[in-house]
């Protein structure tokens, strides 16, 4: 099991959290040779928390804080300052294959929600397809999300 060419299909849940960044705190993540979209002295930033129940290297979390978005033509992309994965096959691919800054994590679960044996979003089930279509490209590391 291993992640070959792309697209790549991630099925489970994921969440963003959108929200503005300030272009200099933004700056410090991404290199400068890549055109950051502001607006007003900002851009758009974030986090992205996702549990795959399938995926080309099997069940696992992730959570990408975006410093914000780059002008990469002919699109624009959320620029990862950080990945944190649960899973060592989804880090070192990361690392070695997009340039991502991945490290492992281990992802609980805790809430008044589970405390009380209420159903949760991130324990939802249901088909929710989740595909990264583009190739990763080194000294790249956009979260795979294009806007």
């Amino acid at each position: 099991m291993g992640y070959d060419e792309a697209p790549w299909v991630f099925k489970g849940r994921a969440l963003y959290q959108l929200h503005l960044v300030e272009v200099e705190e933004a700056k410090k993540y991404i290199p400068s040779n890549f055109n950051l979209v502001s607006l007003f002295g900002y851009t758009l930033g974030g986090f992205y928390l996702a549990r795959y129940t399938d995926s080309p290297v099997g069940k696992f979390d992730e959570l990408v804080a975006l410093a914000g978005l780059v002008w990469n033509p002919p699109s624009s992309c959320a620029w990862a300052a950080r990945v944190y994965v649960s899973n060592w096959q989804a880090r070192n691919h990361g690392r070695r294959h997009c340039g991502l800054p991945s490290r492992m994590a281990a992802f609980e679960e805790k809430t008044e929600l589970t405390e009380k044996s209420l159903p949760s979003w991130w324990r939802q089930s249901g088909p929710v397809h989740l595909s990264a279509g583009h190739q990763c490209t080194r000294g790249g590391p956009c979260a795979g999300a294009g806007f």
